[in-house]
């Protein structure tokens, strides 16, 4: 059974294999041959040409039909010369860059070459030559060499082609003796004496490469004019072929038009990729910048351009081929406009992805035409992870001491330094705030731009060196970018009260007296060297910050600066504290009265909790 399922799979792909054909260059592309609703009836003629959006004709009339691949009515112009008298032409060729129809016809011996203004029907006679068959009825060959915009031109069935500048100056050394160049290949031809083949139709390639017709003989040749050369038989065909021309893409392939003279039908032949279409692709943005920290996302825009024209309805395949996002590709249904990548109608289909890190993308997006030929365009991304720091991240000044504090900042995009780039210092909040950096206030640059370091630096000073200096400032540094987007990064500044109070113990009067009281003798200085055991102190607690003082002595208080304390030193007895007299009088200026069993140590403490302790020394009772 799996024999015979075999079998039957090959029989089947075997007659799909035979029952398909393949198209190569020179062959008939459907839905040709066009046979135009409009045609020339029995007055046939033997001009093709290709606008860019119609396949133009000539009949033996002073017109320009207008057709298209299926062969619809498009009406026609007439022509005229500059007399306004009829104009009828034979062979003619459209000139992409200027616009313009060229044509040529026979009068009296002479070939006259005409260029056109198709949206007048207008034609200006712009030179004639003679050659042997300017003498016939129709002029057959004519294309314009898309290099340069001169002309290629061969009255009928002739055995030369000839190269003119538009002004009627003939490039001599470029006339092609074709008869030569096919001699023994053209039969019908050497029948009138001709060694090979008379030619009766131009085209010119985009590769410079020229298409030329043989008439009765059927052969369409190729060849290189440069040296010039045949390069064979491109293709054959039926009947009288004259002019040719390169025409439009049918499903996505080029081609070459050929006008039958007997039967008025025009073939489209498939061309060679690149013969007969600029195929352009491009990308929008060609570089753009994106700020990580802001966006990560990026699309970008593909354009498909056939001779300058959108081309819609083709794949268009994106992919990351270098930088940190190598690898990601377009997926069916990623794309706008059409989710399979396709192009619009203008030509256009867009592709989105999502970094995934920093760095530089290499985008390309890339066509392959119908023929097989791959066109592709690249852009870059950049992925910019843009970073700010500070230092110190963290500080305590002590405010006694020093009131200055300098902030760096780095800016840094994708670890490497931005240089000059634009730094805003504020503090936030805090004793400082607002304050924020000025022109001129900043190190390295003033302006507060950075170095090639990518570093800035500010500094500030904090004025109030009283309680409301005191506290945290909140310093914020800010950097935007080139898009817009701003950066920032904060520390703290803390300003502390950090240096003790100053404390002193001095003795002082008695209340009662005016001078310090002896000690041990009714008379200074006594035998005790006037020190007083029974002594008045006066406590003095000073603090360049606080102003206010907490005082205890051996933890009696607190007291406050300027207090008055009588103070006995009385070994082995228990410290106490009492008021001293009463608020009669002098008594009462004794803030109290302590009784130690040793020297009184005192203790100042700060508002901010800053200690200090010193000796006081008193001497023991007299005995």
């Amino acid at each position: 059974m799996k024999k015979v399922y075999f079998v039957g799979v090959f029989i089947l792909a075997l007659t799909l294999f035979v029952g398909k054909t393949f198209a190569a260059p020179g062959d008939q592309r459907a839905p040709g041959p066009i046979l135009a609703a409009n045609g020339c009836g029995e007055n046939n003629g033997v001009g093709v040409a290709f606008d860019g959006e119609n396949v133009l004709f000539t009949c033996q009339e002073a017109a320009i039909r207008k057709t298209d691949i299926n062969g619809t009515n498009l009406g026609s112009v007439a022509t005229i010369d500059g007399a306004n008298n009829p104009l009828s032409l034979d062979a003619i060729a459209w000139d992409r860059t200027n616009g313009i129809l060229w044509g040529g016809n026979t009068d009296a011996g002479s070939c006259n070459i005409w260029s056109v203004d198709m949206t007048t029907g207008v034609g200006t006679h712009t030179f004639s030559f003679n050659a042997p068959n300017c003498n016939v009825v129709f002029f057959d060959g004519i294309t314009v060499d898309p290099s340069d915009g001169t002309l290629w031109l061969s009255p009928d069935v002739h055995t030369e082609i000839f190269h003119y500048q538009t002004n009627g100056t003939l490039i001599a050394g470029d006339t092609i003796a074709f008869s030569g160049l096919t001699t023994g290949e053209c039969p019908w031809a050497q029948g009138f004496g001709s060694v090979g083949c008379f030619n009766s139709g131009l085209a010119m390639g985009l590769d410079g490469n020229l298409f030329a017709g043989t008439a009765q003989d059927g052969k369409i040749y190729q060849l290189d004019p440069t040296v010039p050369a045949s390069l064979g038989v491109f293709t054959t065909v039926t009947g009288r072929d004259e002019d040719l021309e390169c025409g439009p893409l049918v499903e996505g392939f080029e081609t070459i038009l050929s006008r039958d003279y007997e039967s008025g039908r025009i073939d489209i032949l498939e061309a060679p990729d690149g013969t007969c279409v600029t195929t352009e692709i491009s990308l929008d943005p060609s570089s753009a910048v994106n700020d990580l920290d802001f966006d990560k996302d990026h699309s970008v825009t593909a354009t498909v351009l056939a001779n300058g024209q959108p081309l819609s309805g083709v794949l268009v395949e994106f992919n990351v081929t270098f930088g940190p996002n190598t690898g990601q590709v377009s997926n069916p249904g990623e794309c706008t406009t059409d989710v399979n990548c396709t192009t619009d109608a203008a030509g256009q289909t867009s592709w989105s992805y999502t970094s995934i890190g920093s760095g530089t993308d290499t985008i390309e997006a890339c066509y392959t035409t119908a023929g097989g030929t791959e066109h592709c365009a690249t852009a870059t991304k950049d992925w910019v992870d843009i970073e700010i720091t500070l230092d110190p991240f963290q500080a305590v000044n002590d405010l006694t001491v020093d009131q200055n504090h300098t902030i760096t900042a780095t800016v840094t995009a994708n670890g490497s330094p931005i240089v000059v780039g634009q730094v805003q210092f504020t503090i936030l909040s805090g004793p400082n705030a607002p304050e924020q950096s000025d022109n001129g206030e900043c190190s390295v640059n003033g302006d507060c731009t950075t170095d090639v370091a990518g570093q800035t630096s500010w500094s500030y000073t904090n004025p109030n060196v009283d309680p409301s200096g005191l506290g945290t400032d909140i310093i914020e540094a800010c950097y935007t970018s080139e898009q817009g987007n701003e950066h920032c990064a904060k520390v703290t500044k803390d300003w502390k009260d950090l240096t003790p109070p100053k404390v002193v113990c001095t003795e002082t009067v008695n209340p009662h007296g005016k001078t310090t009281p002896p000690a041990g003798s009714t008379t200074l200085p006594g035998s005790r060297g006037g020190q007083n055991e029974d002594g008045f102190y006066k406590l003095t607690g000073i603090d360049a910050i606080d102003g206010v003082v907490d005082i205890f002595v051996n933890g009696f208080g607190a007291y406050l600066n300027g207090d008055k304390l009588k103070i006995t030193e009385a070994p082995g007895t228990t410290p106490n504290e009492k008021k001293m007299g009463s608020s009669n009088g002098q008594a009462d200026a004794i803030v109290a009265h302590l009784t130690l069993n040793s020297d009184p140590t005192v203790l100042g403490v700060d508002d901010s909790g800053n200690e200090i302790k010193v000796t006081c020394f008193v001497p023991p009772p007299p005995k």
